[in-house]
């Protein structure tokens, strides 16, 4: 069994051995309850929180009850990966404009779409599921993000801009 800091070490050499700089991220391994909390925060926006969740993606381990599905209490190892709020929250400033507009005209009923950018990729907000994201001409998800008003509709376009998955 390896210590926090033991796992912390090993997490943060997989991700040197990405060619991720130390100050693009900040690791932490804590004890919760009986439990394993890992945190990992990105703090540089143009990195895909999806590369750090491929790399601990071993790590997660969570025993629940054969007939209920309830979590067992103790001996799990839970694992989170988001952006840093702060980086996230500058980023997300630039779009709130746009996100007014999105939701303010967004149609109860159907998909909305925000932006068609003309290479078979689509940005769509649907205000009856909550989300924005972006698909293609053929149906194929490139990202969703979770939007319950205009702020997460900016969150939602600065995401899919830093990451690459459109250009606005």
């Amino acid at each position: 069994m390896k210590t926090n800091k033991e796992l912390s070490l090993e997490i943060r050499e997989k991700i040197k051995a990405k060619g991720i700089k130390r100050g693009c991220y900040s690791v932490r391994v804590l004890n919760a309850g009986y439990s394993t909390a890992i945190r990992i925060q990105v703090k540089d926006i143009k990195i895909n929180p999806a590369i750090f969740k491929e790399i601990v993606e071993g790590y997660e381990a969570i025993s629940r009850d054969e007939r209920t599905y309830e979590i067992l209490s103790g001996g799990n190892t839970y694992v989170n990966v988001s952006y840093d709020s702060s980086v996230l929250r500058d980023e997300t400033g630039k779009f709130i404009d746009t996100a007014k507009g999105v939701f303010a005209t967004a149609s109860k009923e159907n998909n909305d779409e925000i932006a068609d950018f003309g290479y078979g990729r689509k940005l769509l907000y649907s205000r009856v599921g909550k989300t924005c994201y972006i698909s293609s001409d053929d149906d194929k998800e490139y990202g969703r993000h979770s939007a319950y008003g205009e702020w997460d509709i900016a969150e939602a376009l600065a995401i899919f801009m830093a990451i690459g998955t459109f250009k606005y």
